[in-house]
């Protein structure tokens, strides 16, 4: 991706708080409204993730499988 991320989101509370990069990492629930959020896990994982948080006007994207 070639674009500027404003924050990471992490559900562990050790990396709450902290930066990745010079960028935020924040927690699920500081997400602001109206943000896009690539979660970039295994998309059975991701959506399980995507359907925990979502919500509160956040927009999650899930990408699909891979064929191999």
């Amino acid at each position: 991706m070639d674009s500027q991320f404003d924050f990471y989101v992490d559900e562990d509370p050790a990396r709450i708080g902290r930066d990745y990069f010079g960028i935020p990492i924040l927690a699920p629930e500081d997400i602001p409204s109206g943000s896009t959020i690539f979660v970039c896990l295994e998309p059975k994982i991701a959506a399980d993730i995507a359907a925990r948080h979502s919500g509160a006007g956040r927009h999650f994207v899930v990408l699909p499988p891979v064929a191999t």
